[in-house]
Formats: structure tokens, C-alpha cells, sequence
């Protein structure tokens, strides 16, 4: 007698994680299909000149826009100025004097060297689906290594999604059936004594009868199985996801690949200031967006609020504009005598960080915007980790490990009365000084800051013996935002994103 032999829990599990593969699989492949419907335009990414937000493979989908309606940090898919017949998908980091908009790859150190016109805008940015375009991004650049084996893993899943037939066709090899049904019985006992002439009507009543049973079984077959349909319906949107990717770009094409220096960046994260910082996990975030009181609150999560210093509330003026546009925070002006920020109970100071801060100044005394001290507020007699201006506006940064005092000095100076943002990375690579997104200077062997336990403080710090010192005093006058120090060296792509998310 045959039996069948119901599939393992181990053989359901895989069948289930299959399709849902599977599902997963297909809906992303029809995220990057069904913006095209809507008249968008959507972009496989070709190179890493936006990473890590976007890496080459990522489909990004770009509503279009009129060129008069954008704005800096917006993600423009523009024609490309340097390779006629293609496009070029960028972050806007300004517009020139002309009029003209200036873009920039987040992992890039610069602006994009030729600027574009208004007209040349199609679309922006709206929609970011990972890795989906990879098999189009491997065929245009040739990569058949990371090909095959997706393909074959591909392959295996929708294998594991097709499952088993757990029930036979055909039952006709089960004698029990005729046993068990009362109606084939019947059949058998119309006739207390069955003639052979009777016999083949006997017989073809009790085939009809395993025939129905089997199909009340099974269910109505009128298609494919599910899971089958699954698997066609998959490798479907992927084939067109492949197919349209490797249309050429001056076709009407689904999807149009970027320059091999040109990619695109497409992330919700780097749309605010505050947004880009928390990204990248401070150790503690001001914003300095309060409109009064004493406490300048953190932002990072780690409850790690500083404090406003003034005498009779004189020092700090609250509420002047902030430089990020999108994320309508204020800052706060100190007067250079008194005002000041410092942080909550002393740590250990760290032998890798980053310094981050937006300061505006005009003012040709120079002072200190971020330094890290053994006091909250007085004078600090263990003092380093040093980012401050010079008289002459210029930029200085700096550590002292073993009371030695070690400083890199930027080139231009930055007391223009603009904003500008003002980072420093200290690890065992160097020590790196960034304006506005850019490197300015470095020094590969400083390494190391002095150990002890301190506060970080923000618009004043004590730099006796420091290059460049301001002679009069160490109070900034200038207004202040965005204070943050990150237990990391940043990288300059983080560096640049923090900036262009203004």
C-alpha cells in the first residue's frame, strides 16, 4: 500500500523563507519600476562618488522639477556638463554669482568644477531603492564575478519557493479508498448478487468517485500553482529591472546610468543640519537653538546638557539665524567678554574625536571656538584639543600630547561675517582641519592629545602659549551653532555631508 509522506518542518520552514524572498525581491524590483509610470525618472547608481549613503547598484527615482524651484541640498538629476548625452545626479551645494548651480558628490572633497544652468535641471531626488539595479550596474561594468553567483542564488530560492507536491496525483494505488467510502458500498450492494453485466457500470461509478475525491483534495486546479506564479512574476521584474538598465541614455529608457565619476546620493538623513549630525552619533549635539535660560540642551540623546555662562544675563544673545535653512534652528551670539558653553561633569579626554561647530564672525580678535579644559569656566591649567581664530581670522587646531604643543593653520581666513562650519579629526592617522566641508590642513604626525579628565567648552578656552593666540582674551564675539563632539574621526565624505545638509 502506498503512503505519502508529509514534508518536514524543516522543508516548510525553507518553502516559507523562500517566497517571502521572493515577495521581498519582487516588490523592491517594482518600487524602481512604477516610478517610470508616473512620468519620473529613475537612476541606477554607477559609481561611489555619493557614498555611503548611496552605493553603485542602489536605484534612485527623481520626481521632476522645474530648475527655478530648487534649493541647496536638494538632489538634482541635471543634464551632465563635461559629457554630452548623459546625465548627472548630484547633491546642490550653491548657486554662483551667475546664477548657476553648483553641485557636489558627497564623497567628494570639492564642488563639481563645471557649474550648470537652471534648464539643465530634470528632476529631484525623491526615492531610494538598495541595491536592486546591482545586476545592471555588473553587466555595464563587467563584472561577471558578483553576477554568477547572485544569479545562481536567485535561482535556489525560487527552487525553494516552488516547494514539493505534497499529494499524489493519482490515487488509484490506494486500495483503501474503496474500503472507506459508504457510497462506492452502495454501489456494490444495489446488486445482492453482481452480474458481469452490471460490473463495468460498478466499476466506472467507483473510478468517478476516487476521481472527485481526489479533486475535493487537492482544489480546483485552473492555473498555475501560487508559489510558481510567484517565481515568474519575480523573475519578471527583475528582467525588466535588467533589460531597462541597459538601455542606452539617449533611449527612451526606463532607467539611465550616471557618468563613471558622477554618481548619485539619495538619503532623507542628510535633508537637515541636525539630521546629518545625528547620523553619525555625536557624543553630544548642541543645536544652541534655545531662545532663553541656562541650559543648552542635547540634542544627541545622551543627556549630556551644557550650560550658558553670563553674568546678570549679559553674555549671550539668543535667537540670531542659523545657517541651515531647512532646519530653521537658531544660534547664539556671545558678546567676547563673558558668554560661554561648557559641558557637565569632567571625562576623560579622548585620544580620538572629532570637533564640529558653525561659527560667523567679523570680529579681528580672534578667540576660541572649541577647546577642551580641566575647568568648567575659569583657567584651565590642563588645556588642548584646541580649534580657534587667530586675529587675523585664520583657523587654528591643534593638540598637545605630552604638554606638547602641536597645531595645524589654515591658508584663508574666516572672519567674513558668513557662516562657515568648522570641524577637526583627531586619530591615529593624523590630525585634520575642514572648513566648510573641504580640507584646508593636516599634520599626519599628531597622533595623540595629553591625558587627563576635562570639560569641553565652546566660545572661550584658555590657549596661553598657543600660536596665534588672541592677546586680548579668548571669548569669541561672533555667533555660534551646532556645537558637537563624536567619539570618531569622521571621514571627509561625513565632514562634506554635514555641510551640504545646510
Amino acid at each position: 500500500m502506498a503512503t505519502t509522506t508529509p514534508p518536514s518542518w524543516v522543508s516548510l520552514i525553507i518553502t516559507a523563507l523562500c517566497r517571502g524572498l521572493l515577495v521581498m525581491i519582487a516588490s523592491m524590483a517594482l518600487w524602481a519600476v512604477l516610478p517610470a509610470a508616473l512620468g519620473w525618472h529613475v537612476t541606477v547608481v554607477m559609481s561611489g562618488s555619493m557614498e555611503p549613503a548611496l552605493r553603485p547598484g542602489d536605484v534612485v527615482a527623481s520626481r521632476p522639477i522645474s530648475g527655478s524651484s530648487v534649493r541647496p541640498g536638494q538632489v538634482l538629476l541635471v543634464d551632465d556638463p563635461d559629457h554630452e548625452g548623459r546625465l548627472r545626479l548630484h547633491r546642490l551645494a550653491k548657486v554662483n554669482d551667475h546664477g548657476q548651480l553648483v553641485l557636489r558628490g558627497d564623497a567628494n572633497r570639492a564642488d563639481d568644477s563645471t557649474p550648470v544652468s537652471r534648464n539643465a535641471v530634470h528632476a529631484v531626488g525623491s526615492l531610494r531603492v538598495p541595491f536592486i539595479g546591482a545586476p545592471a550596474y555588473w553587466l555595464r561594468t563587467h563584472q561577471l564575478a558578483p553576477l554568477l553567483p547572485t544569479g545562481l542564488a536567485v535561482v535556489l530560492v525560487a527552487l525553494g519557493a516552488i516547494g514539493r507536491r505534497d499529494r499524489p496525483d493519482n490515487d488509484d494505488n490506494n486500495p483503501s479508498e474503496d474500503d472507506t467510502d459508504g457510497t462506492a458500498r452502495t454501489a456494490y450492494s444495489s446488486a445482492e448478487t453482481p452480474s458481469r453485466s452490471n460490473e463495468p457500470a460498478v466499476l466506472e461509478s467507483r473510478a468517478q468517485l476516487r476521481a472527485a475525491r481526489a479533486g475535493a483534495a487537492r482544489g480546483p486546479r485552473t492555473g498555475l500553482p501560487r508559489s510558481r506564479t510567484l517565481v515568474i512574476l519575480t523573475t519578471a521584474a527583475l528582467a525588466a529591472v535588467t533589460v531597462a538598465t541597459n538601455a542606452p541614455a539617449q533611449a527612451a529608457s526606463l532607467f539611465t546610468a550616471s557618468t563613471a565619476n558622477i554618481a548619485s546620493s539619495w538619503t532623507a538623513a542628510y535633508y537637515t543640519c541636525s539630521a546629518a549630525v545625528l547620523a553619525d552619533k555625536p557624543h553630544l549635539y548642541y543645536p544652541l537653538g534655545e531662545s532663553s535660560g541656562a541650559t543648552a540642551k542635547d540634542a544627541s540623546g545622551n543627556k549630556r546638557n551644557g550650560s550658558y555662562y553670563t553674568t546678570l544675563g549679559a553674555g549671550v544673545s539668543y535667537g540670531a539665524t542659523g545657517p541651515c535653512t531647512r532646519d530653521k534652528t537658531t544660534g547664539v551670539t556671545l558678546d567676547g567678554t563673558i558668554g560661554m558653553v561648557s559641558t557637565p561633569g569632567p571625562i576623560a579626554g579622548p585620544q580620538e574625536y572629532t570637533q564640529e561647530i558653525w561659527f560667523k564672525t567679523t570680529s579681528s580678535l580672534g578667540g576660541s571656538l572649541i577647546g577642551f579644559g580641566n575647568t568648567q569656566v575659569l583657567a584651565s591649567t590642563s588645556y588642548d584639543r584646541q580649534l580657534y581664530l587667530t586675529t587675523a581670522g585664520k583657523l587654528v587646531a591643534g593638540a598637545a600630547p605630552g604638554g606638547t604643543v602641536q597645531t595645524v593653520t589654515s591658508a584663508g581666513s574666516y572672519n567674513d561675517g558668513a557662516w562657515h562650519l568648522a570641524d577637526v579629526t583627531l586619530s591615529s592617522a593624523g590630525l585634520t582641519l575642514y572648513v566648510d566641508g573641504g580640507r584646508v590642513a593636516g599634520d599626519s604626525g599628531i597622533t595623540a592629545a595629553q591625558n587627563y579628565s576635562g570639560y569641553w567648552r565652546f566660545g572661550n578656552s584658555t590657549l596661553t602659549g598657543w600660536p596665534g593666540a588672541p592677546l586680548l582674551g579668548t571669548h569669541i564675539a561672533g555667533t555660534l551653532h551646532g556645537a558637537a563632539i563624536y567619539p570618531t574621526a569622521l571621514s571627509t565624505a561625513q565632514v562634506t555631508a554635514h555641510y551640504t545638509a545646510r
